[in-house]
């Protein structure tokens, strides 16, 4: 290794490059002016993947997944990556002589390479966008179990839960640039008896409403939430046979419309009291209405706006399935 940082041999330059980071190749060579363009290259594509994209138009990310079952960003990233291991590989060859710089040598690159893996994905994260993995079932059908979405972080503001756990003692939980979350929005929050856990679901009830359900449908401030049914659901990856459940679409007042499920006929959660949401609350569901603890339920109740921090964007992948999904929703 030490070899190589004496002679920068092309080949260690394209392993760096490529396998690292485009950004530890360059300074590999010594060259601070493409590690930085190539910092800001890809924080110019996730901006404009993420603003620029809804699903009906197109930009550098969209819906079209590869045979391979790569997304576009996935084909994106790797290219990216195969074109700047080269340019380092290039850029190597025609070096004349050993950079003499701190970021050049090993010791730097092993102050520096931290740094820059944690200072962008913490800013990221924290202001921009922030992936999640859904473990159950209680979205379904709209959300799968395996699914890894991106959820934005900017648009209900920030506050000490857009952080990540180990910065949260620093701030508050006052919002800054806050926006209200709106009905259909799928949001990502902090349990409120406890604060720590992620719990995603979807908004259906704004201050000030009356929620309840009857005999399984939606009532919001005493007007059924329209619903039609339509095509089965196939319920057999949970029961090993051929079961399917009723399936409808709802549509709230605002003209959100997504996809429910109706597993169990007449279940408890089918018939419930009447809630009225504080202010400055929300109440959420599941969509898979029989089997989502949500605010019907006391162990999740009214959601504090405070606790809302992220809206889900984008479902990228599914493990379980082991393939792409690229699924956008508009808001």
């Amino acid at each position: 290794m030490f070899k190589a940082f004496r002679e920068r041999r092309p080949w260690a330059a394209f392993i760096v490059n490529f396998i690292f980071s485009p950004v530890l190749g360059m300074l590999y060579l010594g060259r601070l002016d493409w590690a930085l363009l190539y910092i800001v290259i890809p924080a110019v594509l996730l901006f404009a993947a993420i603003f620029g994209l809804s699903p009906d138009g197109f930009g550098l990310v969209n819906r079209w997944v590869s045979p391979i079952g790569l997304s576009a960003l996935d084909l994106t990233a790797l290219t990216i990556g195969l074109a700047a291991a080269f340019h380092c590989y290039i850029l190597a060859k025609r070096l004349t002589k050993i950079p003499k710089v701190w970021y050049a040598r090993w010791w730097g690159i092993v102050i520096i390479a931290p740094v820059l893996a944690f200072v962008p994905l913490t800013l990221v994260r924290t202001f921009v966008v922030q992936p999640f993995n859904i473990p159950s079932g209680s979205m379904l059908p709209t959300l799968e179990v395996g699914d890894i979405l991106f959820a934005q972080k900017y648009p209900y503001g920030f506050n000490k839960y857009s952080f990540p756990f180990v910065l949260q003692p620093l701030f508050g939980t006052e919002k800054y640039f806050e926006t209200e979350p709106k009905r259909g929005d799928i949001v990502i929050f902090k349990l409120p008896r406890e604060n720590r856990s992620d719990y995603v679901k979807r908004v259906v009830g704004l201050p000030g409403d009356r929620i309840r359900m009857a005999q399984g449908r939606l009532v919001i401030n005493g007007e059924r939430v329209p619903q039609e049914q339509v095509e089965d659901y196939f319920w057999g990856s949970f029961t090993n046979d051929n079961t399917t459940v009723r399936q409808f679409v709802e549509t709230l007042p605002n003209g959100v419309s997504y996809r429910t499920l109706d597993v169990l006929k007449q279940s408890r959660p089918d018939n419930t009291d009447v809630y009225v949401v504080p202010d400055e609350h929300y109440f959420v569901m599941g969509d898979n209405r029989d089997n989502a603890t949500d605010s019907r339920f006391t162990a999740i109740g009214f959601i504090p706006k405070e606790n809302i921090y992220a809206r889900v964007y984008w479902i990228w992948f599914n493990t379980n399935q082991g393939r792409g999904k690229s699924v956008f929703f508009d808001h």
